[in-house]
């Protein structure tokens, strides 16, 4: 059987979530400390930590989905300073998981974040919170954390797209 995992990439706290016949398999956070590492240390280890939980599964049996990069958030401002650095260590760790998905044989597909919640509540612009009623509302999941609530509507998404 077809295992579908969703990915909801993230520098503090990535949500993993894996479905098998509109089933949840596995859900959860994948986290670290930042203790003052380098960021290309800490990016390593939450990529290893992603791939740690992915290789429990046949890659045969396995698909993927990403949420792509949300490109105009290179533009945005929080309280007047860019916000850039963040956003290429994100794309540093994007990349990461990507390539290391690659060598290890895995499938797995990108969706734009328009996408994905026009995919979930029927627009590409709601809130995360919207998205959390909407998993309610259809599915009866109510999640404790935007970050694998997202991760289930990728595992979704994958289920529908990936067959």
């Amino acid at each position: 059987m077809t295992k579908y995992i969703g990915l909801d990439l993230s520098l503090t706290s990535t949500g993993f979530f894996v479905l098998e016949n509109g089933k949840e398999v596995e859900s959860k956070l994948i986290k670290i400390k930042s203790e003052g590492r380098k960021k290309e240390k800490e990016i390593r280890l939450i990529r290893d930590l992603i791939m740690k939980e992915v290789i429990k599964y046949p890659k045969k049996t396995t698909k993927i989905m990403i949420e792509d990069f949300a490109y105009g958030i290179l533009f945005m401002k929080i309280n007047g300073k860019p916000i850039c650095n963040s956003v290429f260590e994100l794309g540093g760790l994007g990349y990461a998981v990507r390539i290391k998905l690659l060598e290890f044989g895995y499938d797995f597909g990108l969706v734009p974040p328009t996408v994905l919640k026009k995919y979930a509540c029927g627009v590409g612009n709601c809130k995360k919170e919207m998205m959390l009623k909407e998993a309610y509302k259809q599915y009866k999941m109510d999640f404790k954390s935007n970050d694998i609530c997202d991760a289930f509507w990728l595992a979704k998404y994958a289920e529908e797209i990936m067959k």
